[in-house]
């Protein structure tokens, strides 16, 4: 370009277009960023053309990301020399050398308003229509500068091996980001309850899941045949575990069918012994997960836990574990004694030794984490000492315990209620001191 030669405004549309290409790289970064890949893979199964595009783009971030960087940086660049040029021209041609610095200025002003603040916003706003609309102009910048991003990928990939830095490709998509799906899905609520429990259930341990050592109904090995039956028929229970000596020392399991035959033939006298099968032990720190599928392989239904140093720290069932999946399982037994008994006014109340997990689950709300898995073993943290008829603890969440019934070693029942939804309370949660007793 000559000096002698005005720049034509055409020159001026030019930059104008640069700038409106360097928006349109700044929103297809932002809804890049905000698309779900799962989303995109179920669009282009659908046979739509810019998802089958985009699925294609998003198959190595890296590079898709590194393309829209220097597209939106040799557009900027181009566009504000050519500006800047067309202005430093006419200020010279006019005697206005200050109009180098208005043209500054204008593109300051078109750069951070239209595009920048304006592509973001409405890529935030439309992240999927932005992101179909702009695969196709991704798709032709990641063909077109093929060449020089592979160069600077090999010479970052070469910049961070001589610094040490270890790079390790992050998942396609996080378990966050699933339950934030889950969240904001259209599913119903019991839906969503489930496939949030199924993501929690593989963080689940055998010793969140188990029934207590002290909870667990037996037989002695000592019993007759008789006597366990009758422990079974006391208990509603089909399976008994027999011990030796003290409840640590499990040395079997009772099947009530095994024990018929022994009734028709008359021989309900004999020891429990001569009809218990053996037992068979996980370790607490098992995850239920595993468990249920070594159930599945063994065809077992049952199992005795154990603790560090090999003593009995309760059982664990199927039913147990698949309760963590699709919630409370109650047969014609259960229905009975149903865990949680709603009082109205958001108040229940449930089983001292109800898993904390579980309640904050059934009921929504939020209860502190120590080293205790039972309501009873929080309340005894709180106040510490064993707690008694009456006494109560108001939570940091204005979640409020009250002992209903208790023994010397523990709590047996307790009423929870859940905070009220009034500026008065959720004034009074916040101010109370986390596990406060009162």
């Amino acid at each position: 370009m000559g000096d002698d030669v005005p720049p034509s405004m055409w020159w001026l549309a030019l930059a104008a277009g640069l700038l409106t290409l360097q928006g349109a790289f700044v929103a297809a970064e932002i809804a890049f960023l905000a698309i779900g890949v799962v989303k995109v893979r179920h669009l282009a199964s659908e046979g739509r053309r810019s998802a089958r595009m985009l699925s294609w783009l998003l198959a190595d971030r890296g590079r898709l990301f590194s393309t829209v960087v220097v597209s939106i940086t040799l557009l900027g660049y181009a566009a504000e020399s050519l500006v800047t040029y067309i202005a430093t021209w006419y200020g010279a041609a006019l005697g206005m050398p200050y109009l180098h610095y208005v043209g500054l200025a204008a593109v300051i002003v078109v750069v951070v308003v239209l595009v920048e603040a304006f592509p973001v916003i409405a890529a935030i706003r439309a992240p999927e229509t932005t992101a179909m609309a702009l695969a196709p102009l991704a798709s032709l910048a990641y063909v077109v500068f093929w060449p020089l991003i592979t160069a600077l990928t090999l010479i970052s990939n070469g910049v961070l091996r001589l610094t040490g830095a270890v790079t390790q490709p992050s998942p396609t998509i996080t378990e966050e980001e699933v339950i934030s799906i889950i969240d904001e899905s259209e599913v119903q609520e019991d839906e969503k309850s489930m496939l949030l429990r199924v993501l929690d259930f593989a963080d689940r341990t055998v010793e969140e899941v188990m029934v207590p050592r002290r909870d667990m109904v037996c037989a002695r090995e000592e019993d007759t045949i008789h006597e366990a039956l009758g422990v079974m028929l006391d208990s509603r229970h089909s399976r008994l575990p027999v011990y030796r000596d003290r409840r640590d020392t499990i040395v079997g399991v009772l099947y009530n069918k095994d024990l018929l035959p022994f009734l028709v033939e008359g021989q309900g006298h004999l020891p429990v012994s001569e009809a218990m099968r053996p037992a068979h032990f996980v370790h607490e720190k098992r995850m239920v997960a595993d468990l249920v599928k070594e159930f599945q392989d063994q065809n077992r239904v049952m199992a005795l836990v154990t603790d560090e140093y090999g003593g009995t720290a309760g059982l664990v069932t199927m039913e147990d574990a698949l309760e963590e999946l699709v919630g409370e399982i109650l047969d014609e037994e259960d229905i009975e004694e149903a865990s949680t008994l709603a009082l109205g006014d958001d108040s229940f109340l449930v089983p001292g030794n109800t898993a904390t997990h579980e309640l904050e689950r059934d009921l929504s709300i939020v209860l502190p984490s120590g080293e205790y898995e039972t309501v009873s073993g929080l309340l005894q943290s709180e106040l510490g000492h064993i707690p008694k008829a009456g006494e109560e603890v108001l939570l940091a969440s204005g979640v409020r315990l009250t002992v209903v019934e208790a023994n010397a070693r523990r709590v047996l029942s307790v009423q929870v209620t859940k905070p009220r939804a009034t500026n008065g309370d959720e004034e009074s949660a916040d101010s109370a001191a986390e596990g406060e007793p009162t």
